[in-house]
């Protein structure tokens, strides 16, 4: 399965690639907005080890079907 980005969420993958050695940055956005795909395919795209932090086993279900989706080879 693949996922065609919206506008928004390509900008904010942009932006946080773009960061300078060593800075970190933060994405904010409403809910339904589609944090979680932005974070998967942030993590699909970094060499090395991601972690993520949720708050609920419900949403760290979601986060592996989408991380699965769009990395079918990720190791979660």
């Amino acid at each position: 399965m693949s996922y065609n980005l919206r506008y928004y969420q390509n900008e904010a993958i942009s932006t946080m690639r773009n960061l300078e050695s060593g800075r970190s940055g933060v994405i904010a956005l409403p809910t339904g907005s589609g944090k979680t795909v932005i974070f998967s395919d942030l993590s699909s795209k970094i060499d090395g080890r991601v972690l993520i932090v949720v708050p609920s086993k419900e949403l760290r279900e979601q986060a592996i079907e989408k991380l699965k989706a769009i990395d079918k080879d990720i190791d979660v």
